[in-house]
């Protein structure tokens, strides 16, 4: 005896297949779109010479020391552009654009480090709300 798929089982396998190709095309559009966006804006700011980078993401302690050493050593502004949960085109917005950014910026200051800033402000900010251990107590 031969099992056949009936006309409903079909149609609703039809409609899964072209709901998960859609989100996935949808996703790669979302992402070529966000690039265009951002090298677009990233070479307006610098052709102004806004000097900008964009994040997002769950907030650390040490955010403001981050955004007041970005300002006080580089003169760079920082923006939040999403939160804890991004789109695809909210974090490849965001990465396309500081990429240009700070490729612009290396290309003027070869020292320049992203990472060496985040680091700095979360050392900062630990030395600066240390929680005493129970052996700085004891002396």
């Amino acid at each position: 005896m031969r099992l056949r798929p009936t006309a409903t089982e079909c149609l609703a396998l039809a409609i899964a297949a072209a709901v998960s190709i859609g989100s996935i095309a949808y996703e790669e559009y979302a992402a070529l779109r966000a690039e265009r966006d951002a090298s677009s804006d990233a070479q307006a700011d610098l052709a102004t010479g806004v000097l900008r980078l964009k994040f997002g993401g769950k907030a650390q302690p040490w955010r403001s020391t981050e955004i007041r050493l970005f300002r006080e050593r580089e003169g760079i502004e920082i923006q939040f552009v999403y939160g804890c949960c991004p789109t695809t085109y909210q974090s490849r917005y965001a990465r396309t654009y500081n990429d240009r950014v700070v490729r612009d910026i290396q290309m003027r200051k070869p020292s320049f480090s992203v990472n060496q800033i985040y680091g700095d402000a979360r050392r900062e900010w630990e030395l600066s709300y240390a929680i005493p251990s129970d052996d700085d107590a004891a002396r």
